[in-house]
């Protein structure tokens, strides 16, 4: 019988109590009450703009508990709580940020117990961390919290509110890859992938853990994580300058833009008006107050880190005074580069592409049959299985008549109001030619240098120009000036193969053994051969000299490791419009 009383005793403790718990008899305590209280959690948060400490155990209802804390030395009652279940909490309110306190709890009725956990459970204090953000991943390192033994690395997404919990680690570093297959990387130059660093909005945040079991159970410190995670704050690109009002391109994670104006580059900018950032807008504009035609306009992103004001770079800037060329007029012809290939969602179709930040900056007419995708050369859709366009016929040739390029149905040439529908090019004062990336992941056969085999790099570059030399000729006939070719140098990249490798392509060979490096010295032979001719006129822009893309900025510079990202497409705008200016228009 006495057993049977036992077992039934144990059948109706209470589901919600500890395991430790037993049913106390009349009048005096039970088992329960003579074993010191077991700390289950400590959760140091912010909140309200207020920094809590939050300490919660194991209870006994109806019991009564004292709760101690330190920095140094012994302990010192805080507070007093009375269990209503089997866990109980304190909260410790506005202590400040990164306090090393340590918590611990005692029972003091209905029996005061001398037993308690004095090593108690201590705060963690936020990890210092910095994130290094790139187009295909970003690595996160941090310093080392005393007596965290593990790391929880966060990811927030601005627009959504998003959290995410990406990983638990006991190192010091961590790396969020944003894709792992070829496949998934193949995309990544469309407007919605979140890779491009101007339109990622990510923010990263890391919270250290203590945990020691004690018994059967754990007790876990959970320390600080600061309010805002860590992020890029990329410099807004303006897009135009038109009058009085200058429009830009939004980025993630900004809280206001600063409008800057300077009257040279040896001045430092001035901030004439602060925006508030609108977050839901691909383009922002703001009226100027007696927009000084001398000046230099720019925008720069301001935000804050936890208390600590952010800002952005700042890119070039828009200024009215070398908007005076709108007599001349520019083609450019080119592959996926020159096209803006990275933006050709419509809301942002054409705002962002080196031939329309050219016209905003010189006032230049111009027109940008570029085609993603083209090469110089031709092919049969036999041998390469799939259509590629082809500049020497879908292009060139039609244009030399005054017929629309072939085209993709996706892709829509951007112009200037100035730039009649059907356009040929005798009537450009300058051709652009920026081509050959393409070329060189097709395996193209680079040809003799005098050829005029289209099937060839060489030969299909020397049609292209006796194309141009005849239409230059006809203006010379007319009374024009004849046309001005600029030769732009293969821009730096590193996307091979799969896509997924980081392969310096100067360095890399294709199909035909052949580097980017070969192409480009094909090109520098193909420009000396046509700067002889008398009608025309030759330049060549050296895009490694502009400083803009190399090994050391691609992943932060390029979305894909070959296209650019907004603010590079604005500082190439930048420095081939300076080009022009200084040496062409």
């Amino acid at each position: 019988m006495v057993l049977a009383f036992i077992m039934a005793s144990a059948c109706f403790m209470g589901a919600g109590q500890p395991a430790y718990a037993a049913k106390e008899k009349a009048g005096r305590p039970g088992p329960a009450a003579m074993i010191s209280p077991k700390l289950a959690r400590l959760d140091y948060y912010y909140k309200a703009g207020k920094y809590n400490a939050k300490l919660t155990w194991y209870s006994h209802k109806g019991y009564t508990y004292r709760v101690y804390r330190r920095k140094k030395g012994a302990y010192k009652a805080i507070a007093t709580r009375r269990a209503t279940g089997s866990r109980t909490s304190y909260v410790n309110r506005d202590i400040g940020p990164n306090k090393g306190y340590t918590y611990t709890v005692k029972q003091i009725s209905p029996k005061t117990l001398r037993k308690y956990d004095k090593e108690g459970l201590t705060l963690l204090s936020s990890v210092s961390f910095r994130v290094d953000f790139g187009n295909a991943d970003s690595v996160i390192r941090w310093k080392k919290v005393p007596k965290a033994q593990k790391y929880s690395i966060y990811r927030t997404r601005e627009n959504s509110g998003e959290r995410r919990r990406l990983a638990s680690v006991s190192g010091r570093s961590y790396e969020d890859r944003y894709s792992d297959t070829a496949g998934s990387l193949r995309d990544i130059i469309h407007l919605s992938t979140f890779v491009d660093p101007a339109i990622r909005d990510f923010q990263y945040n890391i919270r250290p853990v203590y945990s020691k079991k004690v018994g059967s159970k754990k007790k876990v410190s959970k320390g600080l994580m600061m309010p805002c995670g860590i992020f890029r704050l990329e410099p807004p690109v303006v897009v135009s300058l038109s009058g009085n009002e200058l429009r830009w391109g939004t980025v993630p994670n900004a809280k206001h833009y600063l409008i800057l104006t300077r009257k040279s580059s040896r001045e430092k900018w001035n901030v004439v008006d602060r925006v508030p950032a609108d977050k839901s807008a691909v383009t922002m504009t703001a009226a100027l107050k007696a927009a000084d035609t001398d000046a230099y306009y720019a925008v720069q992103a301001e935000s804050d880190i936890n208390g600590r004001k952010v800002l952005s770079r700042i890119e070039g800037g828009f200024t009215l005074n070398d908007a005076d060329h709108s007599d001349k007029s520019i083609l450019f012809i080119g592959d996926s580069i020159m096209y803006g290939a990275l933006y050709k969602a419509p809301e942002n179709r054409h705002l962002f592409s080196i031939p329309r930040r050219i016209h905003q900056l010189t006032g230049a007419e111009f027109y940008n049959p570029s085609i993603p995708g083209a090469t110089y050369h031709y092919q049969s859709w036999q041998r390469t299985n799939q259509y590629r366009y082809r500049i020497v016929t879908d292009v060139v040739k039609r244009l030399k008549k005054g017929e629309a390029p072939r085209h993709p149905g996706d892709v829509e040439f951007d112009k200037s109001p100035g730039v009649k529908e059907d356009a040929a090019i005798s009537d450009f004062d300058i051709v652009v030619l920026s081509g050959g990336t393409n070329d060189y992941i097709d395996d193209a056969v680079i040809g003799d240098l005098y050829s005029d085999d289209k099937e060839t790099f060489c030969g299909s570059v020397n049609r292209i120009m006796k194309a141009i030399e005849c239409s230059s000729k006809q203006r010379e006939e007319a009374g024009e000036e004849k046309i001005k070719v600029v030769f732009v140098d293969l821009f730096y990249s590193e996307r091979c193969l799969d896509k997924t490798r980081r392969m310096n392509r100067d360095e890399t060979k294709n199909g035909e053994g052949l580097t980017l490096a070969d192409y480009q010295n094909a090109l520098d032979s193909l420009y000396d051969i046509w700067a002889m001719n008398d009608s025309l006129t030759l330049y060549r822009y050296k895009t490694r000299d502009a400083g803009i893309v190399d090994h050391n900025n691609i992943t932060t510079m390029t979305p894909d490791n070959l296209h650019f990202t907004k603010y590079a497409y604005a500082l190439y705008g930048d420095s081939m419009a300076e080009f022009l200016l200084e040496n062409v228009l």
